[in-house]
């Protein structure tokens, strides 16, 4: 096991998250899979934290991070979701349009 070290502490913080498309819609096409990993360990960079492993099928995806205690895990779940979202929106708009309601992804 490998510890991470701050100011005043010795950490190994990680976290198991799962991200399911609204109403289990198989909205995840391969296309839409291989942006995502492109994504995710970039929005996890600029948040500190480091995407461990990843996998994903058509109605969910697999995140495993690591990450420091100086910030929320509530607060990085929710920058995950909101910037894949927005491009994945914007990047496959008319593939994924007619799967879900409104503006949820």
């Amino acid at each position: 096991m490998q510890f991470s070290t701050a100011a005043h502490c010795v950490y190994n913080l990680k976290a198991h998250l799962i991200f399911v498309v609204a109403y289990r819609r198989k909205a995840i096409s391969s296309r839409v899979l291989q942006r995502l990993i492109e994504i995710f360990p970039d929005v996890c960079q600029r948040e500190q934290s480091e995407l461990l492993e990843w996998s994903g099928e058509r109605v969910h995806v697999h995140l495993l991070i690591s990450y420091p205690p100086k910030l929320c895990l509530s607060e990085r779940i929710r920058k995950l979701k909101a910037i894949s979202s927005l491009k994945i929106r914007r990047e496959f708009n008319g593939e994924i349009r007619h799967l879900l309601w409104g503006k949820r992804f």
